[in-house]
């Protein structure tokens, strides 16, 4: 389903934010250390509270290894979003890329995923 690109900044946060921790199922604590932030700021983002600042959205991304970008927009479907972060932690070979390295190569396979069929893009679990 495509998300609303009328929705706010933070809204489109909460949102991408929880499908990639509901995707994760790990706790709050463990979570939080993976992203470099405090579990009471991850608790924040995920019920919509607070005001994230540019830099807190920055460290997210970087460690889930997105532009700032995806985080922030309602551009991407959640079916999307998903796969291209399981394709990002499928792929051992960007962990030693530097930040910037792993930012293009995320936006190089959104772009890949936009030119995939929906029905392409299922993983089995």
């Amino acid at each position: 389903m495509p998300l609303e690109s009328t929705d706010s900044l933070n809204q489109n946060l909460t949102r991408n934010l929880r499908l990639v921790y509901q995707a994760r199922r790990t706790t709050l604590v463990e979570f939080s250390r993976e992203l470099g932030i405090g579990h009471s700021t991850l608790r924040n983002i995920l019920h919509g509270q607070g005001n994230s600042t540019l830099s807190t959205v920055e460290q997210i991304a970087q460690s889930l290894g997105v532009a700032p970008q995806v985080l922030l927009t309602g551009q991407h479907t959640e079916d999307r979003l998903l796969s291209a972060l399981l394709l990002l932690e499928a792929v051992d070979c960007l962990k030693p890329l530097d930040p910037g390295q792993q930012k293009q190569a995320s936006i190089l396979l959104s772009q890949l995923l936009e030119l995939l069929p929906p029905s392409r893009l299922r993983f089995s679990e």
